[in-house]
């Protein structure tokens, strides 16, 4: 009797460990690109309460009337900016801004200006004030996968959807 593995039992085991690995490491980078969207999602939701917070809190000084964040359609970043009031509660590109870069492989799906007002935090889009909940969604890519970015215009609250 011999002791040991045979060359073709060696062989088998080693493809079959190649095949898992393999199904692993795809398996990996699948949750890799939602993880990406997600983490879009986080860093725009966190801008955006950043921004509701300082109109709250009053912060800008003179002519400052509202804090908000810019959202170009097909773009990879976003621009966080104070109002100066020169184009009635919404961007204007001589105002005090912050861009912001999403992560790769994720861009913003439509065009939104949202703008919290100082001091009532009342929300704007575009310029109007809104009755109804402001959605921004977020695409990635690779995968198609989307994301929400919802805000109510009466709580001022900011939620995150489930990707789909």
């Amino acid at each position: 009797m011999r002791k040991g593995f045979s060359y073709i039992e060696l062989v088998i085991s080693l493809g079959i460990f190649i095949v898992i690995s393999g199904l692993m490491l795809a398996n990996f980078r699948a949750g890799d690109n939602a993880n990406e969207l997600q983490k879009s999602a986080d860093l725009l939701a966190a801008s955006i309460r950043e921004a509701q917070t300082r109109a709250l809190s009053g912060v800008g000084g003179v002519g400052i009337v509202g804090h908000g964040v810019y959202l170009l359609a097909d773009d990879t970043k976003f621009v966080s900016y104070a109002d100066s009031g020169a184009t009635a509660y919404a961007y204007d590109s001589s105002e005090a801004t912050v861009t912001t870069n999403l992560l790769d492989n994720v861009q913003i799906s439509q065009d939104v200006d949202i703008l919290f007002s100082i001091p009532t935090g009342n929300v704007y889009e575009s310029g109007a004030l809104q009755t109804k909940a402001v959605t921004i969604t977020l695409t990635h890519t690779i995968t198609g996968l989307m994301i929400d970015v919802v805000v109510s215009p009466y709580t001022g609250q900011v939620t995150i959807g489930n990707p789909y």
